[in-house]
């Protein structure tokens, strides 16, 4: 048996993912440094982001609407990617 908990944005503030992800978009997985992780429960999504460092380009991979996509969105020096449960 899998179990799969969908790892759903709820909100998205302004920052760097403003624009590119959605409320209600659903992380299938996040590329981080030529390393996948795949997201099946929230809480993989938050381990991923452990890896993210200064001037990283995290490529993501999410559903929208039922359509694949795919967002590509770049760590500033100063910038900051975070979620909350």
């Amino acid at each position: 048996t899998k179990i799969v908990n969908d790892c759903v944005i709820t909100s998205v503030s302004n920052g760097i993912c403003n624009g590119k992800l959605l409320a209600g978009d659903i992380i299938k997985s996040v590329k981080i440094n030529n390393e996948v992780y795949e997201i099946e429960q929230h809480h993989q999504f938050d381990d991923a982001l452990l890896n993210v460092r200064p001037n990283d380009t995290l490529i993501i991979k999410f559903q929208r609407e039922g359509n694949s996509e795919i967002q590509s969105i770049s760590i500033e020096t100063n910038g900051t990617f975070k979620t909350k449960n």
